[in-house]
């Protein structure tokens, strides 16, 4: 803190008339040597907390440290929150591990139900085929007996005919008549014809439809060979055509499958698994139909490595030079479109893989130079208790000499809006070209002398932005010399700079080297170095003003060549 207190507000003093004890002493202890009073031109006006709870200073500094207890509830409220979280997202991928786990166990019980179907009706239709077999292998044999003996009865009766006839002509020839030659009727071998559909629908009958009627008819002939018939004495020729049943087989049926069903999930995330579907049989080829292809499939699925690097996006380009002159920088980088899986490698945000940075605009900048840039500039300035009344002072007098050097117009320049903020927060212009208006606001500035509300500031930076000119760069610059407090925090400062820094370029200019560049780091955009001014005291921000411009100006130009 500041300990001069030579600046302090109206009021923030106690006179104490002469002679009047400050301290209550210890009267058990020897006296103490006087000490030599403060050189101050009245040695009994103090601002302490003892005497004068409204010190701004003090005030200030105490609503800080209730801000710093509210900032440590609030991270461990963040801290339960992400541990929560933590939990809910272990929870869910539990939860996921064991729907897949379910999967595969209700896949496997498809496909072993699946299976036991098919064996059940597999060993149904071998019984069956078998009992079929066994009724038709005993017909035929029932079927060959008979016609073996039918076949010998036949042979034996046209055996004796023969034998007969021999001995008829035999006796005859023993009578002494003439010798008679007897000639039966030959006949060749039995010729087959097509089988036909006894209804005439089709040309050749080839089996049964669904098994049913009795097939088709087929006409087998033969003809009469020499020699030929003896008349009246030789045997006549036997039936020349005969009619018999063809092809009484059912027709083939062909197996028929259903629709496949969905993949299954893969048994695997990476490195390579297995997915299945599968397919009901809707109808079992019977008749020497076609076979059945696979009910089942399985095919690999997620090859890739569990292992893989991250895939960055291409470069982007080359963003506005950090400043105007006396040398800056620019960068690009190269954001992560596909990130690390695995034991896999990501460069940092900041490597060479990512991240390249070259200087720019090296040429020295002129003096009293005017900001000439198209740029809506918004300026944040400190009234709270621990800037004093000489540094409020100092910050007035440096937006008045900005206004000085800021070339002003709607249409080709700047655009300035002003926020003055301690406890509460005030509007003092919004965004506006007009020099006029905007002198008369810093004119209506007041010490609040109160506590440091960063939050509020950098909130009311974002909504004042809103009316902001579309397609111009933005600036939100924040004057500070002290840790947020009550009704902000750390915590609170934090996240409303990083909401800003979304839609502006925030910068902060620290008053005071009591504020550690690592607190006010975050707040800033990239890069750091290039939107972090600090000074040593805040009534140095008033001979600041071209410095100010420089590190904040994308276009400066000496004031005596400024265009009209």
């Amino acid at each position: 803190l500041d300990l001069d207190d030579s600046d302090a507000p109206a009021g923030a003093w106690i006179h104490f008339p002469e002679g009047t004890a400050l301290l209550v002493k210890n009267t058990s202890l020897p006296p103490e040597p006087e000490a030599t009073p403060k050189a101050k031109a009245d040695a009994k006006y103090f601002c302490t907390a003892a005497t004068n709870p409204n010190c701004p200073r003090v005030r200030d500094r105490l609503e800080g440290l209730v801000s710093e207890i509210q900032d440590d509830k609030d991270l461990l409220i963040r801290q339960i929150a992400s541990t929560l979280a933590e939990c809910d997202s272990n929870k869910g991928n539990l939860e996921v591990q064991i729907n897949d786990a379910v999967v595969l166990k209700n896949d496997g019980a498809e496909l072993e139900q699946s299976a036991s179907a098919v064996v059940s009706d597999s060993d149904n239709k071998v019984k069956l085929i078998e009992r079929e077999g066994r009724t038709i292998l005993s017909e035929w044999k029932q079927s060959t007996n008979q016609c073996n003996a039918e076949i010998m009865e036949l042979r034996a009766e046209l055996c004796g005919t023969k034998k007969m006839k021999g001995q008829v002509l035999a006796m005859n020839a023993k009578k002494g008549a003439e010798p008679i030659a007897v000639n039966d009727c030959q006949v060749s071998d039995w010729t087959p014809g097509e089988c036909h559909d006894p209804t005439g629908q089709q040309k050749v009958f080839k089996c049964n439809p669904n098994g049913e009627g009795n097939g088709g008819q087929m006409i087998y002939s033969r003809s009469a060979v020499s020699p030929t018939q003896t008349p009246e004495l030789g045997a006549p020729c036997p039936p020349l055509a005969l009619r018999v049943s063809c092809n009484n087989i059912p027709c083939p049926v062909n197996c028929k499958m259903g629709d496949w069903s969905e993949w299954s999930t893969c048994t695997k995330k990476c490195d390579g698994g297995m997915k299945r579907r599968s397919r009901n049989i809707e109808m079992y080829p019977a008749s020497a139909g076609e076979s059945c292809p696979p009910d089942s499939e399985e095919e690999t699925c997620n090859a890739m490595s569990c292992d893989r690097d991250c895939l960055l996006n291409d470069w982007s380009p080359w963003r506005a030079c950090t400043r105007a002159c006396d040398g800056g920088m620019r960068w690009r980088s190269r954001t992560v479109k596909h990130g690390a899986r695995g034991g896999g490698k990501c460069a940092k945000k900041f490597a060479k893989a990512r991240y390249h940075t070259e200087k720019c605009n090296n040429d020295p900048c002129p003096r009293n130079a005017t900001c000439i840039a198209k740029v809506d500039l918004i300026l944040m300035i400190d009234s709270s208790g621990s800037m004093g009344e000489s540094g409020f002072k100092a910050q007035r007098q440096a937006v008045l000499g900005l206004l000085d050097s800021a070339h002003l117009n709607n249409e080709t320049g700047m655009q300035i809006g002003l926020i003055a903020y301690s406890k509460a927060v005030h509007v003092l212009s919004s965004l506006s070209a007009n020099k006029a208006d905007l002198v008369k606001a810093v004119g209506t500035m007041k010490f609040d002398a109160w506590t440091t509300n960063t939050g509020g500031a950098l909130r009311t930076a974002a909504v004042m932005l809103q009316g902001s000119r579309k397609g111009v760069a933005s600036v939100c610059q924040l004057w500070t010399d002290g840790r947020p407090s009550r009704p902000s925090s750390r915590l609170d400062a934090l996240g409303s700079a990083e909401d800003l820094r979304r839609t502006c370029r925030v910068m902060v200019v620290s008053l005071r080297p009591a504020m550690p560049e690592s607190f006010i780091t975050p707040w800033v955009s990239h890069p750091h170095s290039a939107n972090l001014i600090s000074l040593k005291h805040p009534t140095e921000i008033a001979d600041k003003v071209q410095q100010l411009w420089q590190a904040t100006c994308p276009a400066l130009q000496r004031t005596a060549t400024l265009p009209r």
